[in-house]
């Protein structure tokens, strides 16, 4: 039987574990389903957790499109059809994640194969590489990915931290 302290305590703990108002999907879920959309390979996943105006920027954008961040759905969806042209078999691991209001901050963790590399001339598979990085996410309030800015790196912050560096 519930009683008002019952009732107190799990409201706390509603509120302790950030469960967020309005849309049905937490705003984490959001988050790792737009990254895994785009570096997954799962374009579908764009669509749905994308907004029509979503920005994207990493540092690499500037080398690879001469420009600091990726504008709009359709320009996503090319980013991550280029991407998964260049990157097979991606591993994409969530090693902590930070969520706040309409924000989320993801730690990860990627391995892929790279498809352009020369296959070893020993006839062995080509190896996975791997990186890492940090990613802030801002949803708005139709639960929609507006905004993903990133760091990446090798060895990505997780893989530091395991390794002492």
């Amino acid at each position: 039987m519930l009683n008002w302290r019952s009732g107190a305590l799990i409201s706390a703990l509603l509120i302790g574990c950030g469960v967020p108002d309005g849309p049905a999907e937490s705003h984490q879920a959001v988050a790792e389903g737009f990254f895994r959309g785009i570096y997954g390979c799962e374009p579908a996943l764009i669509d749905t957790f994308g907004a029509e105006n979503v920005v994207v920027s990493y540092p690499i954008f500037e080398a690879l499109y001469q420009t600091p961040a990726i504008r709009g759905l359709e320009a996503t969806r090319d980013l991550s059809s280029n991407f998964c042209r260049r990157w097979g078999d991606p591993e994409i691991t969530f090693d902590q994640v930070i969520e706040q209001d309409f924000r989320v901050v993801l730690i990860w963790s990627f391995s892929a194969v790279d498809n352009a590399a020369s296959p070893p001339s020993d006839g062995a598979p080509r190896p996975r590489e791997s990186w890492g990085g940090i990613s802030a996410f801002r949803i708005d309030d139709q639960g929609k990915v507006v905004e993903e800015v990133g760091e990446e790196s090798s060895p990505g912050p997780a893989a530091r931290l395991r390794n002492g560096q």
